[in-house]
């Protein structure tokens, strides 16, 4: 998003209402913001856009978003529509890190190689913008708004759980199958999507059973 890495929702919101004052087409956003193609595919994969008619339209969602500028339900669109998002704040929940030592973390999940941090810095900057996390020196850290996030799982329709809680859930998950089925595996990803836990009948194959 243009603007640097503390404006995203700023950004957001700027454009937003311009299509919602314009209807513009993509062409017209495009002579207007700098770097728009990139914002667009954003916004729209967010379910806050739409175009209709070779017009940009704000979904019931983009005004929703305008109306109460809540910061819950922007992360929440994007923790459902990008993966590292709950995972990047998770990560910070012990300690500040670097982005080094986050993306160390995380890269296997947001499907991008070592060598390649945009992606987790993009999460970063989101979050960042969103209010849930600063950026101390080189390090980055929770906010305490970003600490309520996963303290209490607090997305809308989730039952908070604490994070060891979950970790023996899955382990007594995995005892299971290890008792009804030949292998499995912890930690399973797929198409960007993640699961706790996978039952397999042969190493190598499709999972039988996913949790």
């Amino acid at each position: 998003m243009p603007g640097g890495g503390d404006r995203y929702v700023k950004t957001l919101e700027e454009i937003l209402r311009f299509i919602e004052d314009s209807n513009p087409s993509i062409e017209e956003v495009k002579k207007c913001i700098a770097k728009a193609y990139h914002c667009l595919r954003t916004i729209i994969n967010l379910d806050l856009v739409v175009e209709v008619d070779d017009k940009l339209l704000l979904t019931e969602y983009g005004e929703r978003f305008l109306e109460i500028c809540s910061m819950k339900l922007l992360f929440q669109k994007l923790d459902e529509k990008y993966t590292g998002i709950y995972d990047t704040l998770q990560t910070l929940y012990e300690k500040a890190l670097t982005l080094d030592q986050i993306h160390t973390r995380l890269y296997d999940k947001i499907e991008t190689t070592p060598e390649n941090k945009d992606q987790t810095r993009v999460r970063l900057n989101w979050l960042r913008s969103l209010g849930y996390v600063d950026m101390i020196g080189e390090r980055y850290a929770l906010t305490g708004e970003g600490m309520k996030i996963v303290e209490n799982s607090s997305l809308e329709g989730e039952i908070p759980m604490d994070a060891s809680v979950h970790e023996k859930l899955k382990d007594a998950i995995a005892e299971i199958g290890r008792k009804a089925t030949e292998y499995v595996e912890k930690e399973f990803y797929h198409g960007g999507d993640k699961f706790d836990v996978v039952w397999k009948r042969i190493a190598d194959g499709w999972p039988t059973v996913v949790f």
